[in-house]
């Protein structure tokens, strides 16, 4: 049944009846009583004939009739709406305990001959999220212990960072340093940031595309070789993702890295304080076992999460889910762009290509004009399946986002769980230091995005308050 709630009391006389579409739509038939919107144009034409001329009239004496006659009513109409409807929709949320999640679609009603003003006012709502027993969640474990072998790869690291490079006569290992020519074609034609010369390259394979670096290992300096590659399909360069390349390679120079010793001076580069190896050894080791608590501590937040989530049906508003699809295809645009101008600054990374590879590759085609046409006409198509791909291929990621989003604020709101302003400053502290900014610099990039960024530290503390009872109530439970 439609719920209906009137106004007593208050200076604005208005109904509205509540009809629920979906879980996560509703509709308010909002009235607005004749004699209050009559006051309401009362008030906004004294306001407007206060602003205008009219001759043989002081300013604001100029009567209604001779002022609709000369303006029209529109002016007068549209300010009462802008005076009375705001605060009605507003009570009518309250009311009604809805909570929109985007702007209403108002559908203004014919008027008939009592003079009431009817809106239908469509709204995409919060879900009723009926809560579960989340209190029963409990997460046992440990983080794991530093290893003897851990300490010793660590250490390692160091040492690599400080090696040096060693000319050797034998042929080229993973982890050695070469220098060398090399030069790219896809078929018969050469490409952009496909080629070097005697460029120094450390033999990592994660660092490259796949085959490029064991095509190197075994190769001693003035050996030549071809070396035959496929870029992968989520290449950052979409001009050569999923194609196949070939590598004309010469080395000139294979180098083995000279690890120094373990030794004071080594130490005092790290802990010039304690410049052992026993104390350098401890130091990593704890370094390790905060990384490892760290690591725990993620892995049980997301098993929490899962579990939390699996104990409730929340309906999810569709706007939401889009916007947040939205904001994932973003971030990726970013991640990608970083991604290509990091390489653009260095092949020896990835080998990346520079975008004037793009621009030539459309110069070309502008020889051509119905050519062009009719490609474009084909890439705008497969670009419109690709964008239509890739939100689907996000869709269960921003629906298992939103249902957290929903699920956490609800808590946060049955619990009675706030952030306080002292705990909104020292995150954003914390957000100034890890970015180098200044707190008036986070201020300006958040601009009116503070209140999103405020409910996301909400939202963690939700979390991190539930993580810590699950845990606690495991501990409390003995072991069979």
């Amino acid at each position: 049944m439609p719920r209906v709630v009137l106004y007593r009391g208050s200076p604005h006389r208005v109904t509205a009846v509540l009809n629920r579409l979906e879980p996560t739509r509703v509709e308010l038939e909002i009235a607005i009583a004749a004699d209050e919107m009559e006051a309401a144009r009362e008030r906004a034409f004294r306001a407007l004939s206060a602003q205008v001329r009219v001759p043989g009239f002081r300013p604001g004496k100029v009567p209604r009739r001779r002022f609709e006659a000369q303006y029209g009513t529109w002016g007068i109409e549209e300010r009462a709406i802008e005076e009375v409807f705001p605060a009605a929709y507003q009570r009518a949320l309250d009311e009604h305990g809805l909570r929109p999640v985007a702007q209403p679609d108002i559908a203004w009603q014919p008027r008939d001959e009592s003079g009431v003003v009817r809106a239908k006012v469509t709204i995409t709502v919060r879900p009723t999220i009926e809560l579960s027993t989340y209190a029963d969640i409990r997460l046992d474990g440990q983080p794991a212990e530093t290893t003897d072998t851990e300490v010793e790869d660590a250490l390692d690291r160091l040492r690599r960072e400080r090696a040096t490079l060693v000319p050797v006569d034998r042929p080229a290992r993973l982890g050695d340093t070469v220098i060398i020519d090399y030069r790219g074609m896809i078929g018969d034609e050469a490409f952009e940031g496909g080629t070097a010369e005697g460029q120094e390259m450390e033999l990592v394979e994660e660092r490259f595309i796949p085959g490029f670096i064991s095509g190197i290992v075994g190769m001693q300096a003035g050996e030549q070789r071809d070396v035959d590659v496929v870029f992968p399909e989520t290449y950052g360069h979409t001009a050569l993702a999923g194609k196949a390349a070939r590598f004309a390679m010469t080395v000139h120079e294979v180098k083995e890295p000279e690890l120094p010793e373990v030794d004071e001076a080594f130490c005092t580069m790290y802990l010039p304080e304690t410049p052992t190896p026993e104390a350098m050894r401890e130091e990593l080791r704890k370094r390790l076992n905060a990384a490892h608590r760290e690591s725990f501590k993620a892995q049980q937040r997301e098993a929490y999460l899962e579990r939390l989530l699996a104990l409730h049906d929340v309906p999810l508003p569709a706007s939401m889910v889009e916007r947040e699809i939205d904001e994932l295809l973003t971030a990726r645009s970013d991640s990608d762009h970083d991604h290509d101008h990091d390489h653009d600054h260095d092949h020896d990374h990835d080998h990346d290509h520079d975008h004037d590879h793009d621009h030539d590759h459309d110069h070309d085609h502008d020889h051509d004009h119905d050519h062009d046409h009719h490609e474009h006409a084909a890439t705008s198509k497969d670009e419109s399946r690709d964008a239509s791909g890739d939100r689907e291929a996000l869709r269960e990621t921003a629906e298992r986002r939103v249902k957290s989003l929903l699920l956490l604020d609800e808590i946060a709101r049955h619990e009675g769980i706030t952030l306080s302003n002292r705990e909104l400053e020292a995150q954003l502290s914390t957000l100034a230091y890890r970015n180098r900014m200044s707190m008036a610099q986070v201020r300006q990039i958040l601009g009116d995005r503070v209140t999103d960024i405020s409910n996301s530290f909400l939202r963690d503390k939700v979390l991190s308050i539930l993580l810590d009872r699950a845990v606690a109530v495991a501990e409390e439970v003995p072991s069979a």
